[in-house]
């Protein structure tokens, strides 16, 4: 299980350094990273639906796909909230259609919750990446979703190593304080390490004050947990184990992005205060 996590662990951070890169190199402003989320959402899609379809609410992954999508794009392009709203609301009237297409009523209420669920978690959420990038530089984005991972990572290994005082343990047995605060020491020293970092290059969008970056650390600490717990809520009540198969060592795509998500858009509006 750990070779297998470390093995494809150091093939994801080589995959998003060379995303990150490209959008870099050609001065995409975002599209190039949007382009890959129209690969990783629908993957991600497909497992939530799954875990829906465990509770027994029938979706579309399809619709939900497609409106995670235009929601994320609505975010993207849309200078207000208007946008978002309106492929909220588009969603909402989408999904209850599909849902009595067969002229019945029974699960319309979960099948319609559930769809307009994975617009904002899978839609939502992952476009403020694409904010943060438009907004500050891409490898801003990038720090910000290293410096969560390696929170997951710290927790991971503090907990194996001297985690005795369980953090929720009818929830996620396997954490706990003790890892809860490595992660908090992970995310603040990586935060700080790529703060400086960024104030040796030439572009202020990478520039932050230490005290900053150190306090935005612990604060991601805290929201990728919630963001892990979360997923764990989900799965828990629907009787599955991992999300999917498709990520060796991590389980599925979900399990990957479930502290990323979460933090998203909390790390674009501290960022936006600093």
């Amino acid at each position: 299980m750990l070779k297998h996590r470390l093995i494809f662990g150091t093939f994801l951070i080589i995959a998003a350094l060379g995303l990150f890169w490209a959008e870099d190199h050609f001065q995409q402003d975002g599209r190039i990273i949007a382009i890959a989320l129209l690969g990783i959402v629908p993957l991600a899609m497909i497992e939530l639906a799954g875990i829906f379809r465990a509770k027994s609410i029938t979706v579309s992954p399809a619709l939900m796909t497609l409106a995670a999508l235009a929601t994320a794009a609505a975010v993207f392009l849309g200078r207000s909230a208007n946008l978002v709203g309106l492929m909220l609301t588009l969603t909402f009237i989408a999904a209850m259609a599909w849902h009595c297409r067969h002229k019945t009523t029974q699960g319309a209420l979960g099948a319609t919750a559930a769809t307009v669920f994975g617009a904002v978690y899978l839609g939502v959420f992952s476009a403020f990446y694409l904010l943060i990038t438009r907004e500050h530089t891409c490898w801003v984005a990038l720090a910000v979703v290293l410096i969560t991972k390696m929170g997951d990572t710290g927790a991971f290994f503090t907990g194996h190593a001297i985690g005795k005082h369980k953090l929720i343990p009818w929830l996620s047995p396997g954490k706990t304080w003790e890892g809860l605060a490595g992660a908090v020491v992970w995310c603040t020293g990586f935060a700080v390490g790529f703060a400086y970092l960024g104030r040796l290059t030439n572009e202020p969008g990478n520039h932050f004050s230490l005290a900053a970056a150190a306090g935005l650390g612990a604060v991601l600490a805290i929201v990728g947990h919630a963001g892990d717990l979360s997923v764990s809520v989900m799965k828990r009540d629907a009787g599955v184990k991992d999300s999917g198969r498709s990520m060796p060592g991590f389980g599925g795509m979900l399990d990957v992005m479930d502290s990323p998500l979460l933090v998203g858009p909390i790390a674009y509006w501290l960022l936006h205060v600093m």
